[in-house]
């Protein structure tokens, strides 16, 4: 009995298919060369090439494929295909010396097995969710999962114009910071960014000349605009995920610039403008004071509170420093204890990292994304007030701002049994706003003449100075620190500061003020101008026989009894 043919095509198609080198990737051992430290740097750190997918900016290292965004590649990381892959690359790859040995030189050896970790596995939540680096800017496909609440001005292309200033600025602060790499990261988004409005531009010309045609009934030059005005349609769409990584690539980058140093701010060592008394000399420890005094008591993590006298200090000079602020037309602000990581990040600090702030974790089933969070940073906290002002605008007749907050401040703590790095501590913070930089100093100005005043209360020795550009955060053009002296730790604690920052968070924030019917950016004053846990840590070490200053005592009765 004969038996129908089932195959009518030669029998080797699926090997011609399998060699074919047109779609051929690389094989196990070249990417096992390709895991290499030095090599791999290079491969996942490629320059923008507009002829691969994403611009070659989403790269897979064990599968050595090229990805159209971000998004793509880390769902590429979940699939059976990228883990079986991983599975592969195990085993070491076949070599030469193995060859040698199997025909009879030396011994024969079992290759050895690897533990293979997928690139990036750290931009992974617990549940594979992926983990955005900015939480200011979101942009194009991003945009449909995590709200955008604004977008940051960035004046990158301004600031370009005086590189040198760039620089220098960076060498003073020793920032590292690669200014070439922004700059081609720049570049590169506003060629892109031109090449879209040339294409836009160019598809508005073709329309309008179809238009015309067709009042003219000429069909067969309509068909040729057609055909044309789909290619660019084609090229635009082509055009968008490039354009959106490299966009975010360059602003992300952009973000991480600090703000231009001050005329004032020196470079090296801080610098003294003024001093108050002269500095102790007997060698006393703020802890051992309060413990044998009954005034502290520590627990774990860091987690203290204050007793007896100490108490009513830190109620006192609080209420004293309220009251002053007030006779000299500051407003009191309530603020919360709470901000989204979209403030955290617009103040300058990494919204991702837990040694920057407290960040609330959810013990519920619900999931939330990492730059949704929420951060408890409390009342007394320059993050709460730009979260009242963040995306709004004012009117320029009522600048200048001039608030202070009473309240908790929450920042984590790495020393224990030390009221010079708490956790949580009692503060007065300022917050000021001004139209430009001249109207800004004339508040600094200000605010020292009221720092002397309120310092000068204590009859303790403390000095006011500059703090060196190196030891200035981002945000900071400069800081004036209010400073004691620790015989604890035999150097000086900042015990408050006030900081200009210019237009820097208003930009990032998007707060501004109108002035004649034109949208500017304000310019702001900050400080912690109090920190009751190190004043009074070195005011125990100062003092002969520990007392509550009669300025404390006579607000701490008054303040009680205004709250009654």
């Amino acid at each position: 009995m004969t038996y129908k043919r089932k195959k009518y095509h030669h029998g080797d198609t699926h090997l011609k298919k399998r060699w074919r080198v047109r779609n051929r990737k690389k094989d196990l051992d070249e990417i096992d060369e390709d895991l290499k430290e030095e090599k791999a740097e290079k491969l996942l750190n490629q320059d923008v090439d507009l002829d691969l997918p994403g611009a070659a900016q989403h790269y897979c290292l064990h599968c050595a494929r090229y990805f159209i965004d971000d998004q793509a590649l880390q769902e590429h990381f979940k699939t059976k295909v990228h883990k079986r892959r991983l599975k592969a690359l195990e085993l070491e790859p076949y070599t030469i010396e193995d060859s040698e040995r199997a025909a009879g030189l030396g011994n024969f050896k079992l290759p050895a097995k690897r533990k293979i970790v997928t690139q990036n596995s750290e931009v992974l939540d617990k549940d594979g969710d992926v983990l955005r680096c900015s939480a200011l800017f979101i942009n194009g496909s991003k945009a449909s999962e995590n709200y955008a609440f604004l977008v940051p001005h960035v004046d990158f292309p301004e600031q370009l114009q005086h590189k040198d200033v760039l620089q220098n600025m960076l060498q003073k602060r020793q920032y590292k910071y690669d200014l070439d790499k922004l700059e081609n990261l720049w570049a590169m988004y506003e060629d892109l960014k031109s090449l879209k409005l040339e294409q836009e531009h160019r598809k508005s010309q073709l329309t309008e000349q179809f238009l015309n045609l067709n009042k003219e009934n000429a069909s067969d030059s309509m068909e040729k605009l057609k055909i044309k005005v789909q290619l660019i349609k084609e090229n635009l769409k082509n055009l968008k995920v490039p354009l959106w990584s490299a966009e975010e690539a360059a602003m992300v980058e952009a973000l991480k610039l600090p703000n231009l140093l001050h005329s004032l701010t020196p470079e090296g060592e801080n610098k003294v403008i003024y001093e108050y008394k002269t500095c102790p000399t007997a060698q006393k420890n703020h802890y051992t004071i309060g413990i044998e005094r009954n005034l502290l008591c520590f627990l774990r993590n860091n987690t203290h509170y204050l007793k007896g006298d100490a108490a009513v200090f830190e109620l006192g000079v609080k209420f004293y420093f309220s009251e002053f602020l007030r006779k000299n037309n500051f407003v009191q602000f309530s603020n919360p204890d709470f901000v989204k990581s979209l403030v955290v990040e617009g103040c300058g600090f990494d919204h991702a990292n837990p040694g920057t702030t407290f960040i609330l974790e959810h013990t519920d089933n619900t999931t939330v994304h990492q730059d949704k969070r929420l951060h408890l940073t409390g009342a007394g906290s320059l993050c709460t007030f730009l979260a009242y002002h963040a995306k709004n605008v004012i009117y320029s007749k009522v600048l200048p701002l001039k608030y202070f907050s009473m309240g908790r401040q929450y920042v984590p703590s790495k020393r224990d049994n030390s009221l010079f790095d708490v956790s949580q501590s009692s503060v007065v913070q300022l917050f000021a706003v001004s139209k430009n930089n001249e109207e800004l100093e004339e508040i600094l100005n200000e605010i020292v003449d009221i720092v002397k005043q309120l310092y000068n209360t204590f009859d303790h020795h403390y000095r006011l100075c500059y703090v060196a550009a190196h030891k200035l955060h981002m945000s900071e053009s400069l800081r004036v620190g209010i400073e004691m002296y620790s015989t604890s730790l035999n150097s000086y604690v900042e015990v408050g500061h006030i900081s200009l920052s210019g237009d820097f968070f208003s930009k990032r924030l998007m707060f501004k003020y109108t002035d004649n019917k034109e949208h500017k950016y304000p310019h702001i004053l900050s400080g912690t101008i109090l920190n009751v846990s190190k004043l009074l840590g070195c005011v125990l070490e100062q003092d002969q026989e520990f007392s509550v200053p009669d300025v404390c005592s006579l607000n701490f009765k008054k303040g009680i009894v205004d709250t009654l």
